[in-house]
């Protein structure tokens, strides 16, 4: 009885089928890489979204106050229950420690070994000496006013003063340290009144600062060609 031969794949039949798996690849993998990157995205503005909240419960209990202090992370730890080293304060774009201030992929540090973080309070919500412009109470700011933000300090706000970077993506004159790229020429943000999204750059500038600030997202944004 004769046994039947069995047929192997022959080369081109091969070299197809890794052609096409190749192509799968090209195809999934950077729809995998956007679908991570708008994971990170979440997870920063879920982060400074819990900062936006604890500051709600500071104020409560503290006659509508706003933190007044250079210390914010300290003051509301009490309602976040984080910790000085919490990953909470971090945005998963910038989680290497780098002392004093950060840089755009890196976190900042309090006292070495001490508090850590890559997310920051707005300056006129936490002013140590508040002037006219700046927010005492959780009354004065509304819904457009930042609470929280991506930022390399602690503590940092723009101002009017300041020429926004050309390439929206760290600049001179201070402007490194809140306009940065960590999510695709944007930040996560949030606002006194709780919420919190993924801002533009460009719409930075369109936030009100405090009292006296004037937006002016929309005009860099004509400036630079945007839409």
């Amino acid at each position: 009885m004769k046994l039947r031969s069995r047929r192997g794949f022959t080369l081109v039949e091969l070299l197809v089928v890794v052609a096409i798996i190749g192509i799968l690849i090209g195809i999934l993998l950077p729809a995998l890489s956007g679908a991570m990157a708008r994971s990170r995205d979440l997870h920063c503005i879920n982060n400074v979204g819990q900062h936006a909240k604890a500051l709600s419960q500071y104020a409560a209990v503290n006659r509508n106050r706003t933190v007044s202090t250079n210390n914010w992370m300290v003051a509301l730890d009490r309602f976040l229950n984080l910790g000085p080293r919490a990953e909470a304060r971090l945005c998963p774009n910038a989680t290497r420690e780098n002392p004093g201030d950060g840089k755009v992929d890196r976190a900042w540090t309090v006292n070495p070994g001490g508090w850590i973080g890559s997310i920051a309070i707005n300056y006129h919500l936490a002013a140590e000496k508040p002037t006219a412009s700046d927010f005492t109470t959780m009354s004065q700011p509304d819904s457009t006013t930042p609470a929280f933000m991506d930022g390399c300090k602690h503590i940092t706000a723009p101002v009017t003063a300041v020429a926004w970077p050309p390439n929206l993506a760290g600049g001179s004159s201070g402007s490194s340290i809140w306009c940065i790229d960590r999510h695709r020429k944007a930040i996560g943000m949030s606002y006194c009144d709780g919420h919190a999204d993924r801002v533009d750059l460009a719409m930075v500038w369109d936030k009100k600062w405090n009292r006296t600030y004037i937006p002016q997202g929309r005009q860099i944004q004509d400036t630079l060609g945007i839409r």
